[in-house]
């Protein structure tokens, strides 16, 4: 039996594509097919991009050439007209339409079936009703759903088609997909999860990450249903149209960042082509973080490491990666001094404090945290992070706030804290503090930001899956660090928020420009932050 899986980006069936042990496989540039773990099925992994037209395309192009197939299932998330369908339901699709086919007579529209020029809504003539026994999560319930090009978000077109179509869901792919089985005489089925309710948009209010679990759990249980009675094992390749290097190979991008353990922990994987770089390669600069923040406040490079301070200066000219970024407890910046603590932050709360604070950089966070916790302590001097220390020692400052490596050797020199900035953050609002992060110009395409992205996160997991494979790499920067002391920094520095920021890292980054923006300490920052995902242009 051979069954072809269509969805219109990866993002949509991430599980299901680890499940069977897949990698990505683009036919154009060739490459070697993966194996699967189910039984005697041969399963393709087709992803078409997202629209009725580049399903079409991508079906009637892969199905030319591939004419066996027995199956093909098509998953996908969708918008729901009907309110009383949950939000992370998965339904079988039992009627689609294209909506927009046909043409307008005044106040009415004729549907291209009544102009005589072809079909516009589409049946299955097979359905998987029954299978709940086997196991809940097969239980799915059954719904109709409009195509189209432009998903609905205008109270008057919502009011007319759901007048005219009376439909419960809708997608951009699910009358096209059903078009090209017919045509090409193969059984469809069509499962969506709803993530979200047809309205005005509002992000806010949509649930992507329930609806692609939820579909992801759906999909992974009916093939295992299909597997359990069958015995040898079988190749799966997965197909993405367009292609994967969709600009030219080898597409150098300007790329900065710190010199620090983290930093290089986190590139080295990318930059030095360990893993699939998806045709980019990149022109490293190495910067403190200051400078990199000023460079970022000039525009100068595709891509950058930045405080998150300096990030609402620059948001009109940057958009923030889901991956790379550094957030967490107990990795907060430290007031440090070489008399009496207690004695010093007192003094630091005083109206008229005249003591001389040796900062980082203006527009570093760990300022912003400075000036939230005293506000009061404005003589500050900006100084190069690693050279903090010993303006302490030498007497040029009377306190210095130290941030990275620093936090590992302060004691050994003499120095004491006077208080962990990260902790009073911690617990005034209970979040993680977010440090820094990476961000990619947004005069680039965005689905060159979303590549960049892809690959960063490549590289960040393959740095904890080989936490010694760029030790020379990160050795090579850590001005004479001990081995100890730089996988101490890492281990501080690098963590599950830098894999990918999740609803939890983005909330603790939205509470800290909201209480910056309260206090008058950054801008009002008028664009969307957050990198938009391929699932949320749909």
């Amino acid at each position: 039996m051979r069954i072809l899986i269509v969805a219109a980006t990866r993002e949509e069936i991430p599980d299901l594509i680890y499940d069977l042990r897949c990698t990505i496989f683009d036919f154009e540039k060739g490459g070697r097919p993966a194996i699967s773990t189910i039984a005697n099925i041969k399963i393709d992994i087709l992803i078409t991009g997202v629209g009725m037209v580049a399903t079409a395309l991508a079906m009637g192009r892969h199905l030319s050439a591939n004419t066996d197939y027995d199956k093909a299932i098509n998953l996908g998330i969708a918008g729901s007209f009907d309110r009383n369908i949950a939000l992370g339901d998965v339904l079988e699709i039992t009627q689609d339409t294209f909506a927009e086919l046909g043409a307008e007579d005044g106040d009415k529209f004729l549907p291209i079936d009544q102009l005589g020029f072809g079909q516009g809504m589409y049946k299955p003539n097979y359905f998987i009703g029954g299978l709940g026994k086997f196991s809940p999560v097969l239980n799915v319930k059954q719904a109709t759903a409009i195509t189209v090009n432009t998903v609905h978000g205008n109270d008057d077109s919502i009011r007319k088609v759901k007048e005219r179509l009376k439909p419960q869901l809708e997608s951009m792919e699910g009358a096209a997909f059903f078009y090209a089985c017919k045509q090409f005489n193969i059984q469809p089925l069509q499962i969506r999860a709803v993530s979200n309710y047809v309205e005005k948009r509002n992000r806010d209010n949509w649930k992507i990450g329930l609806a692609i679990k939820k579909l992801n759990t759906f999909a992974v249980e009916y093939l295992n249903l299909m597997r359990r009675s069958k015995k040898t094992t079988k190749t799966t390749t997965v197909t993405i149209y367009p292609p994967t290097l969709e600009i030219p190979v080898m597409t150098k991008l300007t790329l900065g960042f710190s010199p620090c353990p983290n930093d290089t922990f986190i590139f080295d994987a990318v930059i030095h082509h360990k893993i699939d770089t998806e045709g980019l390669d990149f022109e490293v600069f190495y910067d403190d973080v200051e400078t990199l923040n000023q460079k970022a406040m000039r525009g100068e490079l595709d891509i950058t490491k930045l405080s998150y301070h300096a990030f609402a200066y620059v948001a009109d000219k940057y958009v923030l990666l889901d991956a790379g970024s550094a957030l967490g407890f107990g990795v907060g910046p430290l007031l440090i001094c070489k008399g009496d603590p207690e004695k010093l932050r007192l003094q630091l709360t005083t109206h008229n404090s005249q003591l001389t604070i040796g900062i980082p950089g203006k527009y570093t966070t760990a300022n912003f945290l400075l000036g939230l916790a005293f506000p009061n302590a404005t003589n500050k001097v900006e100084l190069v992070f690693s050279d903090i220390e010993d303006a302490v020692l030498d007497g040029r400052i009377d306190i210095g706030l130290i941030i990275h490596e620093n936090r590992f050797t302060y004691q050994d020199k003499g120095l004491k804290k006077i208080i962990d900035l990260g902790d009073f953050w911690e617990k005034k609002t209970g979040c993680a503090i977010p440090l820094g992060g990476i961000v990619a110009n947004r005069n680039l395409p965005l689905d060159v930001q979303q590549k960049i992205n892809r690959v960063l996160r490549r590289s960040v997991e393959f740095a904890f899956a080989n936490p010694k494979s760029g030790l020379e790499f990160i050795r090579s920067h850590a001005q004479e660090m001990s081995e100890e002391v730089m996988y101490k920094h890492i281990e501080l520095y690098v963590n599950k928020y830098s894999v990918d920021l999740g609803e939890e890292g983005k909330k603790a980054i939205k509470l800290l420009f909201d209480t910056a923006l309260e206090k008058n300490i950054i801008p009002e920052i008028k664009e969307d932050i957050f990198l938009i995902s391929p699932i949320m242009v749909k």
